[in-house]
């Protein structure tokens, strides 16, 4: 840990002769209880410092598993209220040609549209921009190309439930709304790198 700066450290050890693993973990802080984690590898020991000796585990491939076991463990405190950034709807009233200069601005590929109020009506995206582009309907109004009923989420949704809102909707952004309205949103891109940053 005085090589790396990191806040916790696991390290494997493939022992070749006695055809085993040995799993060693350390924290500097106690968020993290390192003794809970390894119980199921039979280990033990202290929350901010703990063991497991996997013994006869040959060529078990101990690291791609220790990652899905921690990917899986600590992905729990992960809610969409974590993942979402800033918000920058867009007024179902517009023309789809001022909707396509507000992504350009803020760099998205797809808007929550709102009306006067600030109540959510649907969702925009560049493909939906494309197919009026195509049509030579730019200057239509926003409601008419948007995607009605958006599927959406609420802040404390957790990490696997927004996976599978995306998937089992095909869907790339998912607005968070709370109590007050439009508070956020979580893209697919956000969570993928999300994703990869904990892989």
């Amino acid at each position: 840990m005085v090589v790396e700066p990191c806040e916790t450290l696991f390290v494997t050890f493939h022992l070749l002769k006695e055809r085993s693993h040995l799993i060693i973990a350390r924290a500097r802080g106690e968020e993290i209880d390192l003794n809970d984690l390894l119980t199921p590898f039979g280990g033990g020991g202290h929350p901010q410092a703990a063991s497991a000796l996997l013994k006869r585990s040959g060529a078990f491939p101990i690291q791609t598993h220790l990652l899905n076991h921690l990917r899986q463990s600590l992905s729990g405190g992960i809610r969409a209220a974590t993942l979402m950034r800033e918000v920058h709807p867009i007024l179902e009233d517009w023309t789809l040609l001022d909707a396509s200069l507000h992504l350009e601005r803020w760099s998205e590929t797809g808007a929550p549209v709102v009306d006067d109020a600030g109540i959510l009506k649907g969702i925009l995206t560049l493909r939906d921009i494309q197919k009026a582009r195509k049509h030579e309907q730019m200057h239509a109004p926003v409601r008419a190309y948007m995607k009605k009923n958006p599927i959406t989420s609420a802040p404390e949704t957790g990490l696997r439930d927004i996976e599978k809102l995306f998937y089992q909707h095909d869907i790339g952004h998912l607005p968070v709304i709370d109590d007050r309205g439009l508070c956020g949103m979580v893209t697919r891109s956000s969570y993928l790198s999300f994703l990869g940053a904990v892989g």
